[in-house]
């Protein structure tokens, strides 16, 4: 069984001490640990994405950041209906799952269930988890979502619409 480390290192003459780190060497590993800390507990993020369709393909740019704590995120609902009703330009929304995978969960499906009602079209909801990005599909607040590829370039998001979603965009 190999032996544990105590840290300390025995000099020739049998002594024991600390190794000597430079005190800036000492305070940058501790900077490090700290922020290790620090993400190991992130909050969920939000942006709402305004942005468009061409064709098999949809864009969008994210807007209107904000952080929430570890398992929710609030924003703003009125700047996204104010946009979409002067500009139904509003394509979905993003959020991470921090300590989840990247599937909807029960509040994403309600929220995302009343948005499509709320809007009259269908919405995609990106979500980044444990287990990467992926983009759901909402057509309603009743049809099993459906889910597409994505891709992410800093701030904006292109993707493939789905077939189910594309023919439902078809007719409206």
């Amino acid at each position: 069984m190999a032996k544990k480390h105590s840290g300390y290192h025995t000099d020739w003459w049998g002594g024991k001490h600390k190794p000597f780190i430079p005190s800036d060497r000492r305070e940058a590993k501790k900077k490090a640990v700290k922020k290790r800390r620090e993400e190991s507990v992130t909050n969920e993020v939000y942006l709402g994405l305004i942005g468009g369709t061409c064709g098999r393909y949809w864009w969008g740019v994210g807007h209107w950041a904000s952080e929430g704590s570890p398992c929710g995120v609030e924003f703003d609902p009125v700047k996204v209906m104010d946009r979409d009703e002067q500009y139904g330009d509003i394509v979905g929304f993003y959020h991470t799952h921090p300590h989840m995978t990247a599937n909807p969960s029960s509040i994403d499906y309600m929220t995302m269930g009343a948005w499509t009602v709320c809007f009259g079209k269908p919405l995609v909801c990106l979500i980044k988890g444990s287990n990467g990005l992926k983009a759901h599909w909402f057509i309603d607040d009743e049809t099993e979502h459906v889910t597409g590829w994505v891709r992410r370039f800093g701030n904006i998001f292109i993707g493939r619409i789905p077939g189910p979603i594309r023919k439902e965009m078809k007719n409206e």
